[in-house]
Order: C-alpha cells, then sequence, then structure tokens
C-alpha cells in the first residue's frame, strides 16, 4: 500500500500540530522553512531549508518527492505557496493562489471588504514616509501591507507617531508597503468558520484577548463560547457568511479576526486557512468538533466522506474554556510556569534553559494551556 507523502510549510509551534496528526495517520511528513529552526524539524521525516514563499523552489522539491497532499497551519505566508503547489501538481486544495494572496495582501483586502460591503474601515496605503501626510484621523494603526504574527503593527495618535513608526513597520513588509487605518475601539472577538462543499458547516466565534499597553495586538488568550450579546453574535456571523460567499470558497477552514463596538462588527483580517493559536484543539475539548482532523480528511481523496453530526456542537464541559498563552520577553532565558493543576491541556514551545526567540519583539508566546474560564 502506498504511504502518502505530505509536505507542510513550516516547523514552527503552530505547524507541531499538523505534524503529529500526520504522523499519527501514518503519512510520510516532510517540512521545509526559511531557516533549519522550530520545535517541529524533530517531529517530522525529512526536513529541506526552503523559504516557504519561494514558490517555484518549494514546487521543484515536492516534484522531486512527489508530494501528495501539501499544506499548513497558522501561516499566512505559506498559503500562496500551498495555493500555487497543488494547482501545479493537480492536488487537493481549498483555496488558490490568486484568493490566498487576496487575502494575505491587507491593502488588496481592505479593497474587496469595501467592494463587498463587509464592513468599510478608512485606510491608507503608503511606500514612502511623504505619502503619510494624506492622513491625519487619529488614533490609527500602521502595520505592514504583508506581514503575519503582529509583526509591525503600532497604534499611533498624532502625525508624528505615524512617521516615527513608519520605517520599523515598512521593514517587516517584504512587498514595502504599509497601511494606516482608522482605528476601531471595542473588544475583539475570532471565528473559526469551515466549509464543506460550499456549506458553511462551523463558524465558532470566541473572545480574543490581547496583552495591554504592547502594540500590535498581541493575543494573551481565547474564550469559548464568546461572551457578546445575541446581536452582536447574528452580525458577527453574517459577516463571516458573507465574505465566504464573496471570496467563493467551496471547502476547509477560514480563520477571522474581528472587532466591535456601537457601530457594528468590523473585520480585521481573514486567511484560508487554520488559526495559529490553536484554536481548533480548544473547539475539540468543549465541543468534540476537530477542525485540525476535518481539514486534513478533506485534502486526502482516499478518506471517506466527514460525518457532519450535529451533536458534535454539544459542550462537553459546562461554562466557557479558555485557551491561555504564556508569554515572555524575546531573548531571555524560558522558564515554565506553576502548573495549573486543573488545566484540560498544557503545553510547552521550550526546553528549561532555552533562549527565548524574537518574533513579535514584544511578548512571545512559551507555550499555552486550555483551562475553564474564571468568570
Amino acid at each position: 500500500m502506498h504511504t502518502k507523502k505530505i509536505l507542510i510549510l513550516g516547523v514552527g509551534n503552530a505547524q507541531c500540530d499538523a505534524i503529529r496528526y500526520c504522523k499519527n495517520k501514518g503519512y510520510e511528513v516532510y517540512a521545509v522553512s526559511y531557516r533549519k529552526e522550530g520545535k517541529g524539524i524533530k517531529l517530522v521525516d525529512h526536513f529541506k531549508q526552503i523559504d516557504i514563499i519561494d514558490k517555484e523552489a518549494v514546487l521543484d522539491y515536492a516534484k522531486s518527492i512527489q508530494i501528495d497532499i501539501v499544506y499548513s497551519v497558522g501561516s499566512d505566508m505559506a498559503m500562496p505557496t500551498v495555493g500555487y503547489i497543488s494547482e501545479n501538481m493537480e492536488l487537493p486544495f481549498f483555496v488558490n493562489e490568486k484568493t490566498a494572496l487576496l487575502l494575505q495582501n491587507k491593502n488588496e483586502l481592505r479593497k474587496f471588504i469595501k467592494e463587498k460591503q463587509l464592513g468599510y474601515i478608512p485606510y491608507l496605503v503608503a511606500s514612502s514616509s511623504d505619502e503619510l501626510s494624506a492622513w491625519q484621523s487619529f488614533p490609527a494603526i500602521i502595520k505592514p501591507v504583508d506581514s503575519q504574527g503582529q509583526r509591525g503593527i503600532f497604534e499611533v495618535n498624532s502625525s508624528e507617531e505615524l512617521l516615527y513608526y513608519f520605517n520599523k513597520s515598512l521593514s517587516f513588509s517584504h512587498a514595502k508597503k504599509v497601511i494606516v487605518e482608522h482605528y476601531i475601539d471595542g473588544p475583539e472577538i475570532s471565528a473559526n468558520a469551515f466549509v464543506i462543499n460550499g456549506e458553511l458547516v462551523y463558524s465558532f466565534l470566541t473572545d480574543r484577548f490581547v496583552v495591554e499597553n504592547v502594540p500590535g495586538g498581541v493575543v494573551r488568550g481565547h474564550r469559548l463560547p464568546s461572551s457578546i450579546s445575541d446581536t452582536t453574535r447574528k452580525q458577527a456571523q453574517e459577516r463571516v457568511s458573507s465574505a465566504i460567499e464573496a471570496l467563493e470558497i467551496q471547502n476547509g477552514p477560514v480563520y477571522f479576526q474581528m472587532k466591535y463596538n456601537e457601530k457594528g462588527v468590523f473585520i480585521i483580517e481573514i486567511t484560508p486557512r487554520l488559526d495559529g493559536c490553536h484554536i481548533w484543539r480548544l473547539i475539540k475539548e468543549k465541543y468534540g468538533v476537530d477542525l485540525l482532523a476535518l481539514s486534513f480528511t478533506l485534502l486526502d481523496p482516499d478518506e471517506k466522506e466527514p460525518i457532519i453530526r450535529a451533536e458534535g456542537r454539544q459542550p462537553l464541559h459546562e461554562g466557557a474554556l479558555d485557551i491561555e498563552f504564556m508569554l515572555q520577553p524575546p531573548n531571555t532565558v524560558f522558564h515554565k510556569e506553576n502548573l495549573v493543576k486543573d488545566a484540560l491541556y498544557e503545553e510547552y514551545y521550550y526546553t528549561e534553559g532555552d533562549i527565548v526567540r524574537p518574533v513579535n519583539w514584544h511578548a512571545e508566546k512559551t507555550g499555552y494551556r486550555i483551562i475553564h474560564a474564571n468568570i
């Protein structure tokens, strides 16, 4: 019997979930990354150092090993390459390269949201500091048009601050462009949606908590189910459904970041993948629905059609559950926090003595746990 070969783009903490799942399924797991660094390297069968945004190099490698599936979890940068390789090798995929590029580029995404009337946020795109003079609305957010992981995102309250943070934000952009947006004041929510044969089967809303007084909206946790009002919940779900329909996504996971206030619900980000915060595990713990497994089931043509059970939505635990991240400053020595006795799940990204790698350069994730919410 042919052993399926799967290529995972990236070997970071978010990819470890996918790698472990594929190993348990009996796949032969290959992985690539631009650096020979990451927890996933020790988990895969084969690793090659290739930049995941170099689609031609990744395609050549994929052809050379004759892969059956290519995928990535939690990485915006990987999704255009996933679509490109899948289309070229006629492999199963969820979104093509064109759609992935649209959602990866914050400028194109804002245009799309405005065109489709999904909740417009005023914005300006700039490649030089001279272009910033046209922006006079504060507070505002400046961020790279094409980065991920809260890199290079800053809240600014004046033209002087906008100019000050321009080069810092620009340094994280491959396209060397930034986007300035009107700051939406209000709480944050996320949606983990899943589409099968054009039907929005699941859409789980979670409260998204960020670290106070740290630029970029660095996430510190999520809560399921969300505590939002029925009115806000209805509008958020309508935003999710309308966006997926407009994007013509027929299968797979779609992750949304949104904010809401008295003026309504606003889409901040859309990405055609599972989130990078392990919320799939929070959903599985709460409702018994495994979006990670479902993703790979749909990508493998030899798997049986997944059975979607209505009872899968019923809670397995009373009350809300939290996913809580352990955070440390970058370039510090990792240390474990005190064990939480009633944690439903706990995982660390480092071992004692490791140096915490800089990602957002402010508060880096060193692990996470799932616990009963203390409300």
